[in-house]
């Protein structure tokens, strides 16, 4: 403990005190003994304009009962991450700050049957994102506030009892400026006129329902905002739908690419959708959404007011796959307003019951609401490589997981959770049937409404709508970790369970599998069947149906067409060269997916050499027309040549991918989806490819004439396209550090901001990487522009990295116990020694895990996880060298 600056009684956070990591059985300790009623909040942001003002004045009065037999007897805790704690009342009572605050919890005894706590205190201004974070636009200057609070940062804001089934109603009350935008997740009740100052207002929101604390939220700013009013449809035939008001938040400088009208009737759509999907009305006052900078997440599902990151506004025009995406994210979070925010997991263990079903929910969704008829084909190539990589780890974990404290928590919003939870849920809707699964949703809501659950509830009415034992399928699916490897060996269906699953419990799939035939240069479809592969032994070993028979000349087995099972497939080495040459002439887009999701993974587990997949992939680029997998596959182009192959092994792909990616882009219709896409990446391709550079050249001659509003091929120019060209001719060396710094103050925003700190870091000269270095160990920096940093670090020539190795290791115990996890978290990621600077980096890493056994759970995981990896790329690399 050590005292602020300004003296008794106020008690300041002291980071070397590490008590702020729950563990799970503090959680059910504390949730047998209490029942907390509500919150009545108080935040005082007057002065949240001012840079030097670090934090802002926290009331709050917490009211709980203990339900132990003699209260007195008790002792709990409260959380509080503050900047200082001025006093603390326990039922009238005064409690020393000095003796009861230690570290981040507030120590509580002397406890009533009911009981009132009221703490006054100060809380830090965020810049990692996470609490509340402050963004000052060095655009116009305008200040923007937000907060983010999953898993357990909302007591960065206030004292809370932070764990998602002590539930609570929260009333909270913003003092600002009087012009600014304040918002929560419920309207605003009433608005007093500060009796000093004219230009300053409390605004006091009416009381939330009985909610978890990490969803609720607050905003404050110079926002801009745009309103309208959901009107159900006709259809929407469902007890208690009404017309409620929804508003969209942005910055000032994005107001004119905030596109309310679709993100309205997107937002009306799935309402309409979901509704009527459970049976139940959208149970949340009013559907507000904002769009944030400098955002964590992609989107976070607070009731009321669900939050984004900017980036799904899209300055220079999105592409069908950006509004696809975006608008998978807000189906994913407004079916969160039901699992998740109505019934709520108990703990973190079954996170699935809110982030697997989003995810699966999100595709549903964006196909059936948002009529994007993709949207599965992007799960399949794209969110599946997230899980399948995720499942590869020595350290992945079951869907439902052990979770020992809130750093694991915060861990396991992985692929696992996500990714591989919904492909187990769409494999169980192939398995049961769609309507007997909602059947169990809608009975789950209604059973458990406004209060939490666990695995067996869901898996209770489940079983009740189905009128089977799902307990082999849990046990099989969500209690077990790694993924299942399906091919074909001549006329049998081989499956290779992942270790840990044994042979006699085995893993069920439902799936389809087609065969094709290249005619004329093109795979047609032959013969569709659907397979059912039992559990057990008998499902390790099976007998193909003679249909489905590709041994013959020219053709291919193309096993889970519809995508229905997570597993990872194989194409059978016979077979491999008609895939790679025409795997690409596929019709349906899902088969294309499917087909390169196999091709990927063969990659990375060293089955197939980076010059072969590219053989695959640049023939897609030249010829893709879906934007969703011509997107997926240029960013494994790049990966496949960048990690997979050794360094002396580039120039040829490096010139093989520019000539393709050229070719496509100049072929590409102005303003179209492929140019906006091609473009991006031939920018990419142009910081380690001459052939590219010239263009990196036209677009950053183009912007240096006309800022803001030049055009490239008719295409018009960003400033995220305008960095990464600057970005590609400073690792060329034709811009300095110097010409960095004049395009960043010739035009300084948050892209030129998060542009230049890469930029500048990735200059080729030993003095540049000295620089990044400096900067990211400052504590000056934000989430974003660390991250950007730590990339552009990791740029260039190989040579000016090495030395930067040991004093990794050796700052890696200090980085962990001085930041936050998330931006300690972006540190040991992003500056994890790669093979091309340090070839023995995974021994290294080995060593310091050998070392550091004591190390933080959640620290030795990245580790561990960045150490395979490196193991996996020099595996390929190896294999590459054999051939």
């Amino acid at each position: 403990m050590r005292r602020c600056r300004h003296g008794a009684p106020h008690v300041c956070f002291d980071e070397g005190v590490r008590n702020d990591n729950l563990t799970a059985e503090e959680a059910r300790d504390r949730s047998a003994l209490l029942r907390v009623g509500s919150y009545d909040v108080h935040v005082d942001l007057t002065h949240a304009a001012d840079p030097e003002r670090l934090a802002y004045p926290v009331r709050a009065a917490v009211r709980f009962e203990v339900l132990a037999a003699d209260p007195a007897a008790q002792t709990t805790f409260i959380e509080y991450l503050h900047h200082s704690v001025e006093a603390i009342t326990l039922n009238g009572r005064r409690l020393d700050p000095r003796t009861a605050v230690v570290g981040s919890r507030i120590t509580l005894t002397g406890l009533e049957r009911s009981n009132e706590l009221v703490v006054h205190g100060f809380s830090l201004y965020s810049r990692s994102g996470e609490g509340l974070h402050r963004f000052l636009d060095p655009e116009d200057g305008r200040t923007y506030l937000y907060t983010q609070y999953e898993p357990a940062d909302c007591r960065r804001v206030f004292p809370t009892f932070e764990q998602p089934d002590l539930k609570a109603s929260f009333r909270f009350a913003v003092t600002a400026p009087r012009d600014w935008v304040v918002a929560s997740n419920t309207p605003v009740e009433r608005e007093e006129q500060d009796p000093v100052d004219e230009s300053v207002s409390k605004r006091i929101f009416a009381p939330t329902q009985r909610i978890s604390t990490y969803i609720t939220t607050l905003l404050a700013g110079q926002y801009h905002a745009v309103s309208s009013m959901y009107q159900p449809s006709a259809d929407t035939a469902v007890d208690g739908v009404e017309p409620k008001p929804m508003t969209l938040y942005c910055r000032q400088a994005l107001a004119a690419h905030l596109p309310a009208r679709e993100l309205f009737e997107l937002v009306g759509a799935g309402l309409d959708f979901f509704q009527v999907l459970f049976d139940l009305a959208y149970p949340f006052p009013q559907y507000d959404q904002a769009f944030v900078p400098e955002y964590n997440l992609g989107a976070m599902e607070n009731p009321g007011l669900v939050t984004f990151t900017e980036n799904y506004l899209h300055p220079g025009g999105a592409t069908e796959a950006q509004r696809e995406a975006r608008a998978n994210v807000i189906m994913h979070e407004m079916s969160h307003m039901w699992f998740g925010d109505l019934v709520t997991m108990s703990w973190w263990s079954d996170l699935w019951l809110k982030e697997s079903f989003a995810e699966f929910m999100g595709a549903l969704g964006a196909e059936r609401a948002g009529g994007f008829d993709q949207a599965w084909v992007s799960f399949a190539h794209g969110r599946k490589a997230w899980a399948y990589r995720q499942d590869a780890y020595s350290t992945t974990h079951p869907i439902v997981a052990d979770i020992p404290d809130v750093e694991a928590a915060k861990q396991n919003f992985d692929g696992i959770t996500y990714a591989k939870g919904a492909s187990v849920l769409k494999q169980l809707v192939a398995h049961v049937g769609f309507e007997r699964f909602i059947g169990a949703a809608r009975v789950y809501f209604r059973r458990h409404a406004w209060g939490t659950a666990r695995l067996e509830d869901f898996l209770a009415a489940l079983e009740e709508s189905c009128g089977r034992d799902l307990g082999a399928w849990a046990r099989q699916w969500l209690q077990t970790s790694g993924v299942s490897v399906l091919r074909q060996d001549g006329s049998r269906l081989i499956q290779e369970l992942p270790e840990g699953v044994s042979p006699e419990l085995g893993r069920a799939h439902t799936l389809h599998a087609g065969v094709f035939d290249e005619v004329d240069g093109t795979l047609c479809l032959r013969e569709d069947r659907a397979l059912e592969v039992p559990a057990g032994r008998e499902g390790l070993d099976l007998e193909l149906p003679d249909a489905l028979d590709a041994a013959e000349s020219a053709g291919l087995l193309l096993l889970n067409r519809e995508d229905l099972t997570y597993a990872v497939t194989r194409v059978a080495p016979e077979q491999l060269d008609t895939a790679l040459r025409a795997g690409h002439t596929l019709e349906a887009p899902l088969d294309r997916a499917v087909l390169g999701s196999a091709l990927w993974t063969m990659l990375r587990d060293a089955q197939l050499t980076p010059s072969s997949y590219l053989d695959y992939a640049l023939a897609g680029v030249r010829a893709e027309n879906s934007a969703t997998l011509l997107e997926t596959t240029a960013r494994h182009v790049h990966e496949a040549i960048e990690e997979l192959c050794a360094p002396a092994q580039r120039p040829q792909p490096r010139s093989r991918a520019a000539e393709a990616f050229l070719t496509a882009l100049e072929a590409a219709a102005p303003e179209s989806d492929a140019q906006r896409i091609l473009l991006h990446h031939v920018l990419i391709l142009a910081r380690t490819t001459e052939e590219a550079l010239p263009v990196a050249e036209q677009v950053h001659a183009a912007w240096s004439e006309d800022p803001g509003a030049a055009r490239w091929g008719g295409l018009e120019l960003t400033d995220e396209l305008a960095w990464s060209a600057r970005l590609a001719l400073a690792l060329s060396g034709r811009l300095t550090a110097e010409d960095l710094d004049v395009a960043l103050d010739a035009r300084r925003n948050r892209h030129a901001e998060v542009g230049w700190n890469r930029a500048r870091a990735a200059v080729p000269d030993a003095a540049a990487k000295q620089w990044a270095w400096e900067r990211i160990f400052s504590g000056r920096l934000s989430n974003d522009e660390l991250s950007a940093a730590a990339a552009g670090f990791a740029d260039g020539p190989a040579r000016l990295r090495a030395a930067y190795a040991d004093r990794y290791f050796a700052a890696l115990e200090s980085v962990w116990a001085e930041h936050s996890i998330g931006m300690a978290s972006r540190i040991v990621g992003g500056l994890f020694p790669d093979l091309d600077a340090v070839e023995d980096s995974p021994q290294r890493a080995g060593a310091w895990l050998a070392e550091h056994e004591q190390a933080p759970r959640a620290l030795r995981r990245l580790v561990i996880e960045h150490r395979e990896d490196a193991l996996r790329v020099r595996r390929v690399r190896a294999a590459c060298a054999g051939v």
